[in-house]
């Protein structure tokens, strides 16, 4: 039905009418929402409001979130807002992933009409859907978002991936624009390697978290998908909720993370706790600055620090052995003319344990004050 000021009004009365009485059936509204939709081409998008959990018909959340994604036939967007505490946030989160939609949760006391009001103006101006990105003369993996969401007018899509070798490259964005197929094409050159925008690997490694967290979220854990969540929070101090286990005072077995991680991706799916998790991941996963200020953790240039029994240790290192070295001794000192880079990571404080290759050295008020010739001739490889 065409949009004007006489349906409007209808729609406005026949709402005003709706009795909130009675329990919750989210899988009937949704079936009907979806049925409303006809492949027309044109920006179709579904705004599902709920404060409960589903009282009345399929209260399965799996069920819900298959059922509803199986009546989407025309690919319609699915926007969720859970208001309150009440609400069961990994079906809301699930059901807005896989329609390409995003979720959005007002807390009590916020005001829902400006939630509303603040979604309405940015997908009032949809600018393209439906986007898939190609890159050729570059192999190209690890790419997040892995499902490209919708851009609108004022806002921007930030993709991180990660390449294998080096060469120049085109880059082929396309989507549809209002319906029509639109594509925009440049090329790009790749180096093997930069010392550039080197905060580029956090922001990817905080994308790559972010998602991996979730699916043991929506779909359940698997041992690969804690190691890699672990790995990857060791290797780029991303703290999040999840991963604050990094910086305690006396850090983390592997045995003991990969318990911590399990315990926090198993919480409740309702309630405040489970509301403030969703939207920390949601705040990671969207992230377009690095991490800054977090207690404990330190980030020079591409290498991540944590503060361990009054150190600074590279998160590279577990316990393997180390060649000590005498803070502000002559060695100490030679080391900034045989690694160029070294100067700022000395700098960390007093105690620290610093990767060099395949070697970590312990600067610390007792070790070596000469430099061995041995040791010359590793550092300068």
């Amino acid at each position: 039905t065409p949009v004007s000021s006489t349906t409007i009004a209808q729609a406005k009365n026949w709402v005003s009418t709706i009795d909130a009485g009675g329990g919750t059936n989210i899988e009937d509204a949704l079936l009907l929402g979806f049925s409303l939709f006809e492949d027309n081409g044109r920006p179709q998008f579904l705004v599902f409001l709920t404060d409960g959990e589903p009282t009345v018909g399929e209260q399965d959340p799996v069920n819900i979130a298959a059922h509803a994604s199986a009546a989407n036939a025309t690919g319609a967007r699915l926007f969720a807002f859970g208001v309150g505490n009440n609400v069961n946030t990994v079906l809301l989160d699930q059901l807005a992933q896989e329609n390409r939609g995003t979720t959005t949760y007002v807390l009590p006391g916020e005001n829902l009409e400006v939630s509303v009001s603040s979604f309405y103006r940015k997908i009032a101006s949809p600018v393209l859907a439906d986007i898939t990105l190609a890159i050729e003369g570059i192999d190209v993996f690890d790419i997040h978002p892995v499902d490209f969401p919708d851009i609108f007018r004022g806002t921007q899509l930030l993709i991180l991936g990660r390449y294998r070798g080096e060469g120049d490259a085109q880059i082929t964005l396309s989507g549809n624009s209002v319906g029509s197929p639109t594509s925009y094409v440049t090329n790009l050159p790749f180096p093997s390697a930069s010392l550039e925008d080197t905060f580029l690997p956090r922001l990817w490694a905080g994308r790559k978290i972010s998602y991996l967290l979730n699916q043991i979220r929506l779909y359940g854990e698997s041992d690969e998908l804690v190691d890699s969540i672990i790995a990857l929070s060791r290797r780029y101090g991303i703290i999040t909720p999840y991963t604050s286990f990094l910086v305690d005072a006396d850090g983390a077995s592997d045995e003991e993370a990969a318990d911590a991680v399990r315990q926090t991706t198993a919480a409740p799916a309702i309630g405040a706790t489970a509301v403030a998790g969703s939207s920390s991941l949601k705040a990671l996963s969207e992230a377009e600055t690095v991490q800054s200020g977090v207690e404990g953790v330190r980030i020079i240039e591409d290498r991540t620090y944590f503060y361990r029994e009054g150190a600074w240790v590279d998160s590279e290192y577990r316990d393997q052995e180390t060649i000590d070295i005498a803070v502000y001794s002559h060695a100490y000192f030679e080391l900034t003319r045989l690694v160029e880079w070294i100067g700022p990571h000395l700098s960390i404080g007093e105690k620290a344990i610093i990767r060099v290759g395949e070697l970590f050295l312990r600067i610390d008020e007792e070790g070596e004050e000469e430099l061995s010739a041995e040791l010359v001739a590793l550092l300068s490889i």
